[in-house]
């Protein structure tokens, strides 16, 4: 509830080496974004220990931008064209494999379980 969401500590071993750790909580970053700024972090940590200045490849289209090219893509002229094809080849949701497809798919059937580990198990 008050905790910092970003930790972070260079950590110089016994050995001379050394070591960065991050602790990110989740409503800070995903999985992927994880993935991006670790990539970017050692990017910049080689461009730095060869002597340059770190230089991180521009920014990506976000996925809001994504999806809105996508759906402008969706109207052009050539995909329309295809349109006959993929209804004419058709499926539909059932044809999908279910885990459970008597179940419903709705927030009314949503269930909700909550466990709790002691700390010996947690250890």
């Amino acid at each position: 509830a008050h905790g910092p969401l970003l930790r972070a500590m260079s950590i110089r071993l016994a050995d001379g080496t050394a070591r960065l750790l991050l602790a990110i909580h989740h409503l800070a970053v995903d999985g992927v974004s994880w993935r991006v700024l670790l990539e970017d972090l050692q990017t910049a940590y080689e461009q730095i220990r060869a002597g340059d200045k770190p230089a991180l490849p521009e920014k990506t289209a976000s996925y809001g931008a994504w999806s809105k090219r996508l759906q402008e893509y969706a109207r052009t002229p050539a995909v329309r064209e295809t349109r006959g094809y993929w209804q004419q080849i058709g499926g539909t949701l059932a044809d999908i494999p279910q885990d459970h497809p008597q179940g419903g798919n709705t927030q009314a059937s949503a269930q909700q379980r909550t466990v709790t580990l002691d700390a010996a198990t947690t250890r």
